[in-house]
């Protein structure tokens, strides 16, 4: 796993780990088809279909934090171990016991005093993603003048479906001097799958998720004049998700939700120097339902492992971002090739945003949506294209914000664009992290640069970027569609 690490660690090696195994095993496979056809001299139809199968096995070996759960004779729970339940919501000790796939209780290891303690208790962690997702987008444009006025029309829609396999568990294991952990034949229930009595922290899962995506969109550009055109539109989104739990252990993942939103969009662009310059402003909306994962995590009284462990679902609200933006552009000719800048500024106001928050016990978390935040900054790139090359700058400065709150945010950043060709940007510019008792708003700015050079494979069908479905190598049950 990639993650924020210490950086009194890193300075040691940056190669190191702590607890091992840690090992991901990601296979993906994606076949795509576009296509394109004239009707008329001003009607184009367009399409894209394609078939994505994403597999993915991991194993993490961590330390955990357990201990005695009870050290009083003639207790139903002396001498056994229990997960750790310190600052946890008040629940009866009994939750916490740990049992083995039996439902029998793990005695502390033989020995006098509180063996339990003096253990180097840890898990293997496994998870299991199995993948399948198909989708197209049928659109249609129109380029045909208005009174004698420039006129570029779109319309189209899109059906993305994904059915999605998950398993996980824990293993009990020891830590070995080497930091490998193992099953230890000298210690009581190592090698052995664990859930704790009430399914708390630890809880063997087995999910069947379904995702339906289905949008329609329409986008109208108008030249009022040959310098000044107007922009607007909007996209209707429509997310359906089913989870099944397959074991009965964790029935509260069980559900159907539906989340549904139109999302407007206007702008204009004022050519300043025709080709070479122009001013552009806009206003759009967008939305993202809740992922199966998100949903299957977000019962702070039933945290789950930050990797992906799914084990309750409380409803979470869908994420609606409106974004105000506006800058300048161009386009010049260069050396018989194209070079396209944009120098621009943006703000986006996110309304539910879902965040992850960590849970008392080490290592666990839940997904909660918090009121609003905020991000804004500084947008600048170029890029040059002269057959068969291009060749891609871009740079961003970002502020992040959220009100008071305690919570913490684990750093996440996933953003995609489409060209003639796929590619991944922003690793850092979206990057946000807050501690977990704060009692004022929230400040973070950060930096983020891309530099590539690319050859096209093919022409793409593109959309406009607003209303386009991103299609990223990333499991599909943390998949965000736009």
């Amino acid at each position: 796993m990639i993650g924020p690490t210490p950086v009194e660690l890193l300075i040691n090696d940056y190669r190191a780990i702590f607890t091992w195994p840690q090992t991901t095993r990601n296979q993906a496979q994606l076949l795509a088809l576009n296509g394109r056809y004239a009707v008329t001299d001003h009607w184009t139809v367009q399409s894209n279909l394609y078939v994505r199968k994403f597999q993915q096995a991991h194993v993490d070996g961590n330390g955990t934090e357990v201990e005695r759960c009870s050290g009083t004779v003639g207790n139903p729970l002396f001498n056994t171990l229990c997960l750790e339940d310190d600052g946890f919501p008040s629940q009866p000790k009994a939750n916490f016991q740990i049992l083995n796939p039996n439902n029998q209780p793990i005695n502390c290891p033989p020995g006098s005093g509180n063996t339990c303690a003096t253990t180097p208790w840890a898990t293997l962690d496994r998870t299991w993603t199995n993948a399948l997702t198909t989708g197209g987008t049928l659109q249609a444009t129109n380029d045909d003048k208005i009174l004698g006025h420039n006129n570029y029309f779109t319309i189209g829609g899109s059906i993305d479906r994904s059915k999605i396999g998950f398993q996980a568990n824990s293993e009990l294991g020891y830590v070995f001097p080497d930091l490998f952990v193992g099953p230890n034949s000298a210690v009581p229930g190592t090698g052995q799958i664990i859930h704790t009595a009430a399914n708390l922290g630890f809880s063997p899962v087995s999910l069947d998720a379904q995702n339906t995506y289905y949008g329609v969109y329409a986008n109208e550009t108008f030249d009022v004049t040959t310098r000044l055109s107007l922009t607007a539109g909007g996209r209707y989104n429509v997310a359906k998700i089913a989870m099944n739990d397959l074991l009965g252990t964790s029935p509260d993942i069980n559900g159907n939700y539906t989340f549904s939103r139109f999302n407007p969009v206007l702008g204009f662009t004022y050519k300043i120097l025709p080709e070479l310059m122009s001013f552009y402003a806009g206003y759009s909306e967008a939305n993202r339902a809740p992922t199966p994962l998100e949903l299957g995590c977000a019962n702070p009284a039933k945290p789950c492992l930050l990797e992906g462990f799914l084990v309750s679902d409380p409803p979470l609200q869908q994420v609606v971002a409106r974004t105000r933006e506006a800058g300048l552009r161009g386009n010049v000719k260069v050396n018989g090739g194209g070079l396209d800048w944009k120098l621009g500024l943006f703000r986006t106001d996110s309304q539910n945003d879902i965040i992850e928050v960590s849970s008392v016990i080490q290592g666990r978390g839940v997904f909660q949506n918090v009121p609003g935040t905020r991000r804004q900054g500084l947008e600048a790139g170029a890029q040059y294209q002269a057959a068969p090359w291009l060749f891609y700058m871009t740079t961003w400065v970002v502020s992040a914000h959220q009100g008071a709150a305690d919570l913490r945010l684990r750093e996440q950043s996933v953003q995609s664009q489409v060209r003639d060709f796929w590619y991944l940007l922003r690793p850092a510019g979206d990057r946000k992290r807050y501690s977990q008792s704060t009692d004022r708003p929230s400040h973070d700015y950060a930096g983020a640069a891309a530099l590539g050079l690319c050859r096209p494979a093919g022409e793409a069908v593109i959309a406009p970027d607003y209303e386009f479905p991103l299609i990223d190598l990333i499991p599909d049950f943390v998949q965000v569609l736009g």
